[in-house]
């Protein structure tokens, strides 16, 4: 089989390979593993970033990672990796990267596959933080998000219906707007099902569609499906359920007294600490936080210029901790 090698702009320079020919799902698995022992298929949320790229031919269905598993409920969530169902029966999400359509699909299908070395991200919910308002925090997609409430929570809206209304909400002093695709599908969550999101922090989701702000043709829409974390287009002029965002800035964020990480990284590399104390602080504000590639590059270059051998081993945590909030490989 042909390899296509594609080098995308991953901090750990880790790369991304097309292995030629189509494969079921176990096919898939092996292709990658023949490729290297840390090479594997790309997760779900991976091939999102991947949305639209010209390099992938309209049609051409893509196997990821994950599988879909009724099994799969909160009680069974661990914290460092998900729980993936590996039973035959059990379809696997599959994702036509020109039209953006992410679906469960039987493992005997016959699929495309894209493998990578890069470390495997792991879903968690630390970039998210439901403030006393009910306002939901996501540092991954800097955005604000509508407070649950039961009321509003059934109101349905076509798409320009829908963006009237968040223009039109009056809210902390912000202006909202409808979630683009890629901000609606960022808070889907797969170790969850129905919904498939974590409802602690983003309250009651509806298993059924939820509208984007981004069109598709001239008469559909992108929906994301919060049942399984589907992504479809749908006519725009049917009414679905939908929430408003706001941009967070940091303006914004000190007006709420959010915690920024990449202002409080900033901050903390300019400090008189020590350069122990200051490694110790970082691995803890990573553990909690992806960040931008920016702040990376900012850590990088601090942890360059330590040289003291006893820090070695707290400068490689540092390293490894290091989380983007494009997932890695977008």
């Amino acid at each position: 089989m042909g390899l296509l090698l594609l080098v995308l702009p991953i901090i750990l320079l880790a790369h991304v390979v097309e292995v030629g020919g189509v494969y079921d799902y176990f096919e898939a698995q092996k292709a990658c593993m023949r490729l290297g022992k840390d090479f594997r298929i790309l997760e779900i949320w991976e091939l999102f970033g991947l949305r639209g790229d010209k390099r992938f031919g309209k049609g051409k269905l893509y196997w990821s990672g994950n599988t879909l598993g009724e099994a799969r409920i909160e009680k069974n969530i661990r914290h460092e990796s998900e729980i993936f169902v590996l039973n035959k029966d059990i379809p696997a999400y599959a994702f036509y990267l020109q039209d953006g359509d992410i679906t469960p699909t039987p493992k005997s299908t016959k699929a495309h596959v894209l493998c990578t070395d890069a470390p495997k991200h792991h879903q968690l919910d630390q970039e998210f933080e439901r403030l006393p308002s009910g306002v939901v925090v996501d540092r991954k997609s800097q955005l604000l998000w509508e407070p649950y409430d039961p009321k509003r929570d059934r109101i349905k809206k076509s798409l320009e219906e829908a963006r009237e209304y968040c223009e039109n909400l009056d809210l902390f002093g912000l202006e909202w707007r409808l979630p683009d695709v890629e901000e609606l599908f960022g808070i889907v969550n797969y170790n969850y099902t129905k919904p498939s999101v974590n409802k602690q922090i983003f309250g009651h989701m509806h298993h059924k569609y939820y509208l984007s702000e981004d069109e598709f043709g001239e008469d559909q829409v992108y929906v994301v499906g919060f049942a399984v974390g589907s992504v479809a287009t749908a006519p725009k002029n049917e009414r679905y359920y939908f929430r408003c965002v706001a941009d967070l800035d940091k303006e914004t964020a000190a007006k709420l007294g959010i915690f920024d990480p990449a202002s409080e990284i900033e901050e903390l590399l300019r400090s008189n600490k020590c350069q122990k104390e200051k490694l110790q602080e970082l691995v803890q504000i990573l553990k909690r936080y992806e960040i931008d590639s920016a702040t990376a590059d900012k850590i990088l270059r601090f942890l360059e210029k330590i040289k003291d051998p006893k820090l070695q081993k707290l400068k490689n945590r540092v390293k490894k901790s290091i989380r983007l909030v494009s997932s890695g490989l977008a």
